[in-house]
This record gives C-alpha cells, sequence and structure tokens, in this order.
C-alpha cells in the first residue's frame, strides 16, 4: 500500500482560503486509490479507479459545499488523456490549449498547485475539455 500526505489548499465561500492535508493511497490488490482529508473536523473519504477520477467526486462534493479545491487537478485547461487514466493511477494530466495538441512538457501532477491556473468547477472543467477536443478538429 503506497500512501502519500500532501497540503492542499481550498477556498470556501468565495474568500476564505485555508490549508489541509489530505491523505492519497494506492490500495493494494486492487486497481483502487483513495482519498481522505478533514475539513471544520468534517471526514472526507474516497474512493475509485484512478487519482483524477476521485479528484471530480472530491470536487462534486465540496461543490456543494461552496468549497473550491486548489490544486491543477481543478483547473480549467488540466485534464488527463485515457491512457494517463488507464495506465497508472491518474495522477498526471495534460495543460491544455485551444488548438494545439496535448504536449509531454505539458504534463502535470493534478495535486500540485500552480498558482498561475485558473481552478474552475467540475462542469467549467468538462466544458473546457469538450472544447479543446472540438478545436483540433
Amino acid at each position: 500500500m503506497e500512501i502519500e500526505k500532501r497540503k492542499i489548499k481550498f477556498k470556501i465561500n468565495k474568500n476564505r482560503i485555508f490549508e489541509c492535508e489530505m491523505t492519497l493511497t494506492e490500495l493494494d490488490d486492487t486497481d483502487l486509490v483513495d482519498i481522505k482529508f478533514v475539513i471544520d473536523n468534517q471526514n472526507f473519504h474516497f474512493t475509485n479507479h484512478d487519482y483524477f477520477s476521485t479528484l471530480v467526486e472530491v470536487r462534486k462534493k465540496l461543490e456543494t459545499m461552496n468549497i473550491q479545491i486548489y490544486c491543477n487537478g481543478a483547473a480549467r485547461n488540466v485534464y488527463p488523456s485515457n491512457m494517463q487514466r488507464s495506465m497508472g493511477t491518474g495522477r498526471t494530466a495534460y495543460q491544455l490549449y485551444l488548438g494545439e495538441q496535448a504536449k509531454s512538457k505539458d504534463i502535470v501532477d493534478i495535486f500540485d498547485c500552480d498558482n498561475h491556473l485558473e481552478f474552475v468547477t467540475v462542469d467549467e472543467q468538462e466544458k473546457f475539455y469538450r472544447d479543446w477536443i472540438s478545436s483540433l478538429a
């Protein structure tokens, strides 16, 4: 079982920024990964087949609570390829640019935080991804 602890920033009610520790776990003998953290004494625990899918679940739950996570995986123009998701744990993704193919130099860790990126809702990120695909046609 591989376990990593990361400090992640969050923004609540569009004004208060805080940091908490997130535990990332690759579960033994399964193809599952796990994300756990605590915000305001509330425990959160999510499991899925890759980290990006799990992070999407985390974000959807936090959005209902008016909380935005600040990490690359929540950026408007960051999205993993199918290969990144199926061949590994979905821990990396591409920074995407309209009209340009994804490039290996633009691979980022979804739990890092590049402050120059724009962190958005799941719906906004998925819309950008669809727009990016259309821009390549």
